[in-house]
């Protein structure tokens, strides 16, 4: 239970007084203060010094909070709620952002007050940094970064004084003296759990508990020390301030192997210029791009959990896509027999058919978007379609004749190398040969479709303007993707425009 006394963050700020010093290492938590109808104004105009709020505007707090920048005579504030949580997860991000402001190394929204709204939910009361333009050097970020990860060293072992939150899922910090052991248990372990209660999954429960089974290869001969993480340093929670100096916030502080940093790595942006600052202060360790990825799956496996498990582009990646643990068994020649034969999972032709569908809709979004998010989560639709069509051809029994009436792909396929894979067409094989397979795959798709088509729903008049206006984007009158010169026969995504033509 957290303690009631009050205690307040103060920023070094002119406007604002110092204080004493706080020390987070002796797990200070954030009191409560008693309820007042306003109590974010109450703080605002005695601790914070202020006696005027001259403005409150909303700003971009995420997905999970509120935000609002409040504008007073003693200088602004970032103040973020949440009506539907109490103060545990603002607690846990206001301890992990003293933590690594205590560092001197990196800057971070220093936190001044955690406390409950009357009315139901929480908030939490923290400095105001005016973002730049940009997200700042990249060299400078992984020398600070690293500088942090140097001078953030914790003597319990690896976890934190609380429990917090990724995203919204509780992050388990109990001290544990092994990493291996904390990293299985307390990470992997915990995801894989939540996968089988909410969605019944037992293949990836399966495999994962075979992971975590086979990790100590890849730590032999690796140094671990327990360094302050950020936690969840991904693209939306970096920034910079107006001198172009690195700003991370949003954090799910612990203390763990320094690499775990780089679990959102896939969704961070960091370039070389970002590793080798980095490596310079942190050296590179051998082995540093297979744990990578197990790092990695941590975070995937939450976005598995938390974004409509059954049903996200995720899902499909850790069934049989890139991130499934055996990319990493097999880097360590670590295969059993069960992963290596183990078979793609059947879909069905409805799974098929609306995975094709999605991907095809995000793909004519691809010329017109720079923000690596949203390309992200193309690319994890485009993933999805991929694996599923692979699965539904490999366990489709072809016929081994064909006749003139039927839409077979076996005998028109074997008239050139025999007994290739009708279904697979090699780099060796000339240009002519490889359009007719993939017209006969695509002739194979087609009729599936207009099998399994389904009626349509009456649309709606504003569905109805939609459609009209996308069908002038299409046609090119509005500059739509034939404006952005693509051409949907010309490339990879011919496939996925069939879909949508003939069932869309």
């Amino acid at each position: 239970m957290m303690a009631t006394t009050h205690v307040g963050f103060l920023s070094f700020g002119s406007f604002l007084p110092l204080p004493s010093r706080i020390s987070f290492s002796k797990r200070r938590p954030f009191a409560m203060a008693a309820l007042s109808d306003d109590p974010i104004r109450e703080w605002i105009l005695s601790e914070g010094k202020a006696t005027h709020i001259a403005k409150i505007c909303p700003v971009g707090g995420g997905c999970i909070n509120l935000a609002s920048r409040y504008d007073t005579d003693a200088g602004s504030f970032f103040v973020k709620t949440n009506r539907s949580v109490g103060p545990s997860m603002f607690e846990g991000e206001a301890l992990g952002l003293g933590a690594m402001y205590e560092t001197r190394t990196i800057q971070v929204p220093r936190p001044f007050k955690v406390g409950a709204l009357p009315t139901g939910g929480s908030y939490i009361i923290m400095e105001f940094i005016e973002f730049g333009s940009s997200r700042g050097n990249q060299s400078v970020l992984g020398k600070k970064l690293a500088e942090m990860h140097k001078a953030g060293k914790s003597s319990k072992g690896f976890g934190f004084d609380v429990d917090n939150t990724i995203g919204s899922t509780p992050q388990i910090n109990k001290w544990t003296s092994d990493w291996i052991e904390f990293y299985a248990e307390h990470r992997l372990g915990y995801q894989l759990k939540l996968a089988l209660d909410q969605c019944g999954d037992s293949t990836i429960y399966r495999r994962g508990q075979r992971l975590m089974k086979n990790l100590a290869p890849l730590f032999e001969g690796v140094n671990i020390e327990p360094c302050l993480l950020h936690g969840d340093l991904w693209s939306g929670n970096i920034s910079s301030d107006k001198n172009s100096e690195p700003v991370i916030l949003d954090p799910a502080c612990y203390y763990g192997h320094n690499e775990a940093e780089f679990g959102m790595s896939w969704c961070a942006g960091f370039g070389g210029s970002f590793y080798n600052s980095y490596f310079e202060v942190m050296p590179k360790q051998p082995g540093f791009e297979k744990r990578r990825d197990l790092y990695m799956l941590y975070h995937y496996l939450n976005h598995y959990n938390l974004f409509d498990s059954c049903h996200n582009p995720i899902t499909a990646q850790i069934r049989g896509g890139r991130i499934k643990e055996n990319k990493i068994l097999e880097r360590m020649n670590m295969n059993t027999d069960e992963s290596k034969t183990e078979a793609l999972p059947p879909v069905t032709d409805t799974e098929l058919i609306l995975s094709l569908e999605r991907a095809t809709l995000m793909a004519k979004q691809l010329p017109a978007t720079t923000d690596p998010t949203h390309r992200m989560q193309i690319y994890s639709y485009l993933q999805q379609a991929n694996h599923n069509l692979s699965s539904f051809l490999s366990n489709t029994q072809l016929p081994t004749q064909a006749t003139e009436n039927e839409n077979s792909l076996s005998s028109s396929a074997t008239r050139g190398d025999g007994d290739c894979d009708p279904m697979e067409v090699g780099d060796h094989e000339e240009e002519d040969n490889s359009k007719t397979t993939i017209d006969r795959v695509e002739e194979r798709m087609r009729n599936c479709f207009i099998k399994n088509k389904r009626a349509k729903r009456p649309l709606s008049p504003s569905s109805m303007a939609a459609a009209e206006e996308n069908r002038l984007y299409e046609d090119g009158f509005l500059g739509g993707s034939n404006a952005y010169g693509f051409d949907p026969n010309g490339t990879k995504l011919r496939a996925l425009d069939l879909v949508y033509q003939f069932h869309g």
